[in-house]
């Protein structure tokens, strides 16, 4: 098999196809174990020129580049390794050459496998302009392979229209890593988590439930009402005809203080009231914001689906969802669960299910409730008095304080009895 090239030119050729696989090999690989929140982050860089964002701006495309080039350095490695064993058959030249370019990919693949992640983020930097050179040297052959893959991806953003939407797992994915890395600091994590899950979120879950409703009958005098305001500290409270069922109108401190200054003491509570706001139990609350914003209210009635009052939701209600508890100047504040030493925990009735498996690191997750009283009230099926005990996945709750609507205080602590019964099953 004659060539016009010698010896030792196959040989040089050989290497630097050789070294060019190496080097787009270890960009593929370092692509797949990279952050897609660092390849954004670099992607923004000034540094990058522009052509080379296009390389980091979405993972898949550095890989795949860095794919086809390898693919264009091994077959040239490999054509220029058979032409310099071509003293020989081309079966036999043909048959080293594959065989040492699979000990050179395996081995290689496994050094790339023991690179740490710190190093390889640091080489894959590097990389990156240099692969970007070599896709525009490569251009005529490359390009086609970028609008094949650019028009793919619009076939399937087409086919399927939810694909933006992230599922939970990936967002925690991401917050993970923007902590790690540092780009997220304090509770923006925890924020972003919120806004995530807020879409979903109904009115039912962050309404005030009805038994914890402030309310006024209308038909009593508007001295009553100033006192309520001034002991309860809210600033709207709900009116009512007869029962809790028949809110007839939501009324603002402002006007009833107002009246008072002008001691028109006589007047009829209800001319005082705006009417009020109803919504469903099913009500997303990201709708029921916009709601908010768009009629320029704070508060509406959540009615269930016999019409009743189910209970109040504000605007803070909302946006406390967000942005965590909002304590104004004139609330006092009640530690929601208070650490009692020895994994036992004094907590409120009403702090949700969430925040219960997050200091228990236990599941504790249900369907037909969503605070501590809402899953002490499931499993007995009737509402606890005072010194109740409950037994559930490992932990005894057992009821401090109650009356005969609510559970204000639950103790919390590990079950000894289901304790003993692991311990005897091992």
């Amino acid at each position: 098999m004659g060539s016009s090239l010698s010896q030792g030119e196959w040989l040089a050729i050989v290497i630097v196809c050789g070294l060019l696989y190496l080097v787009f090999d270890a960009a593929r690989y370092f692509a797949q174990q990279v952050s897609q929140v660092t390849l954004r982050r670099w992607s923004a860089d000034p540094q990058f020129e522009r052509g080379s964002r296009w390389f980091v701006y979405d993972a898949r495309n550095l890989q795949l580049m860095s794919g086809a080039l390898l693919q264009v350095a091994l077959v040239l490695a490999f054509a220029s390794t058979v032409m310099l064993l071509s003293g020989r058959s081309l079966v036999w030249s043909a048959g080293t050459a594959a065989l040492i370019w699979v000990v050179i990919v395996v081995v290689w693949k496994f050094i790339l496998a023991m690179v740490p992640d710190d190093i390889g983020e640091m080489v894959l930097r590097h990389l990156i302009p240099f692969s970007h050179f070599f896709y525009y040297l490569f251009w005529p052959l490359l390009f086609p392979l970028r609008r094949i893959f650019e028009r793919l991806d619009r076939q399937e953003q087409e086919e399927e229209p939810d694909s933006a939407q992230l599922s939970e797992e990936k967002v925690q994915a991401f917050i993970d890593v923007g902590e790690e890395e540092g780009i997220l600091e304090g509770g923006e994590g925890k924020m972003i988590h919120s806004v995530v899950e807020f879409s979903d979120r109904m009115a039912r879950e962050l309404m005030t439930p009805r038994i914890d409703v402030l309310a006024f009958d209308a038909r009593r005098p508007l001295s009553e009402l100033a006192r309520m305001f001034v002991e309860s500290k809210y600033s709207r409270i709900p009116i009512f005809q007869e029962s809790i069922d028949t809110i007839t109108g939501i009324i603002h401190m402002k006007d009833v203080f107002e009246a008072v200054m002008k001691n028109d003491m006589d007047k009829p509570v209800s001319t005082l009231a705006r009417p009020p706001y109803f919504v469903s139990e099913t009500k997303k609350v990201s709708e029921l914001l916009r709601e908010f914003q768009s009629e320029h209210m704070q508060v509406a009635v959540v009615v269930d689906e016999f019409g009743g009052t189910a209970g109040i939701i504000t605007i803070e209600d909302i946006i406390e969802e967000i942005v965590g508890e909002i304590s104004d100047e004139h609330e006092e504040v009640e530690a929601t669960v208070v650490d009692l030493g020895n994994g036992e925990f004094l907590v409120s009735g009403q702090l949700r299910v969430e925040a219960l498996e997050e200091l228990l690191e236990t599941d504790f997750s249900g369907d037909d409730y969503e605070t501590v009283a809402g899953l002490i009230f499931t499993t007995l099926g009737r509402v606890p008095k005072a010194g109740t005990i409950v037994s559930k996945n490992g932990y005894r709750f057992v009821v401090e304080r109650a009356d005969r609507r609510r559970i204000y205080r639950v103790r919390i602590s590990r079950d000894p009895e289901w304790q003993q019964e692991q311990e005897e099953a091992q």
